[in-house]
C-alpha cells in the first residue's frame, strides 16, 4: 500500500477508482477485492475514510502497491470525493462505494466505451440492485433486480437521477467544466455531479452490468446502508438540499412553463413511446413542486403516456390525475 504522501511516478496509472468509506471494515474489504479482480489492470485506488474509524489495515492487508489509504476529517461523502480526486493524477476517474462490489469486467468495458468514443465525457453501465435482509445473524437475498437500463439522457436527468454512482467513469477533465462535488450538500450528491457531466458532452451507455449494488433493509423494506441517506435528515434539510440542486441547474435546458403549474399540458401530437415519455417527463419536473404538493392536470393522455408516470403516481407527493 501507498500513502497519499508517496512520490507520485511520472506515469500514473490511467483509471483511479475512488472509494469513500466509513465504519464498514468487512464490506470495504470485499470492495477493494472486486477491484483487484479487474480484468483492466492499468488503474490505481484511493481509499478515503471519512472520519470513521481507522480501517488503515484493511487496506494494508492486501500488500498490493496500487493502493492508497487516506484518512480525513468527518465532512461528508462529497469532501472525501473531493480529496481522493485532488489526491490522484490518473485520466478516468470511477467510483465505488464501500458495501458495494464491481464485476472484472467493469473497467475494462467502461474504458473500451471511452476509447471507441473520444468525444465522450463519460460512460456508464448497468447494475445489479440486491435487496438483502437480516434472518438472525446473517444477511440473506430477498430480490435482485437490474437498474434502470434505458439509454439515460439530460431531459431525464433533470427530472431525477437514472444512473448509479458506482457505475460511471468520466474523464479527469470533465470536472474542469462541471467542478468538483459540492461539498454542502448532504443527499443526493450522486445525481448533482451526474446531471453535470451529462450536460457537459456526450455520454455513453455500455449495455452490461458490471457490478452490483446492495441495498441492506429493515424489517419494512427502507435501506439503512446508505452513508448518505435521505432518512438520516428531516424532511425540511431534504429539500433544501435537493433546491441546492436545482437551483445549479439554471444554466441548464429545461421547458418553460412559467411561475404557476398549468392547468393542463399541451396535447402531445402522436410520437414514439420514448419520445412522449420524455416529454411528458420534462414537463412534469417544472410542473411538479414537492414541498407544495402541487396538482397537475394532464388533457389527452395516451395509455403509454399514464404508465410512463408510474413513479410519480405512485408517490404521495404528487397528486398526478388524467
Amino acid at each position: 500500500m501507498k500513502s497519499e504522501t508517496n512520490e507520485k511516478t511520472s506515469s500514473p496509472p490511467r483509471v483511479c477508482v475512488l472509494i469513500p468509506t466509513y465504519n464498514r471494515p468487512d464490506a470495504l474489504a470485499r470492495a477493494i477485492e472486486s477491484v483487484l479482480q479487474q480484468e483492466y489492470e492499468n488503474w490505481t485506488l484511493y481509499v478515503i475514510n471519512d472520519g470513521g474509524r481507522d480501517v488503515s489495515h484493511v487496506v494494508e492487508s492486501f500488500r498490493d502497491p496500487r493502493l492508497h489509504y487516506i484518512g480525513a476529517l468527518r465532512k461528508g461523502k462529497s469532501a472525501a470525493l473531493n480529496l481522493g480526486i485532488r489526491s490522484s493524477e490518473s485520466e478516468l476517474i470511477g467510483y465505488l462505494d464501500d458495501d458495494d462490489i464491481h464485476y472484472p469486467n467493469h473497467l475494462r468495458l467502461l474504458v473500451k466505451a471511452l476509447d471507441e468514443n473520444p468525444d465522450a465525457v463519460m460512460a456508464y453501465s448497468d447494475t445489479y440492485e440486491v435487496r438483502l435482509k437480516k434472518k438472525g445473524e446473517i444477511w440473506r437475498e430477498v430480490a435482485r433486480r437490474v437498474e434502470n437500463q434505458e439509454d439515460v439522457t439530460l431531459e431525464m436527468m433533470l427530472n431525477e437521477n437514472y444512473v448509479n454512482h458506482k457505475n460511471m467513469l468520466h474523464h479527469r477533465a470533465a470536472l474542469e467544466r462541471t467542478g468538483l462535488y459540492d461539498e454542502e450538500l448532504e443527499v443526493l450528491i450522486d445525481w448533482d455531479i451526474a446531471v453535470r457531466l451529462f450536460a457537459a458532452g456526450p455520454v455513453v451507455h455500455v449495455r452490461e452490468v458490471t457490478g452490483e449494488h446492495f441495498l441492506f433493509t429493515d424489517e419494512a423494506g427502507r435501506a439503512i446502508n446508505s452513508i448518505t441517506s435521505a432518512s438520516t435528515l428531516d424532511r425540511e434539510r431534504f429539500f433544501a438540499n435537493r433546491r441546492r440542486i436545482i437551483a445549479n441547474m439554471a444554466s441548464l435546458p429545461r421547458i418553460a412553463l412559467g411561475e404557476q403549474p398549468p392547468e393542463s399540458a399541451d396535447t402531445v401530437e402522436e410520437q414514439s413511446s420514448r419520445e412522449i415519455s420524455r416529454l411528458v417527463r420534462m414537463r412534469l419536473f417544472r410542473a411538479l413542486d414537492e414541498e407544495r404538493e402541487e396538482i397537475v392536470r394532464l388533457k389527452e393522455v395516451c395509455d403509454q403516456q399514464w404508465k410512463a408516470l408510474e413513479r410519480f403516481r405512485s408517490n404521495p407527493l404528487y397528486r398526478i390525475f388524467r
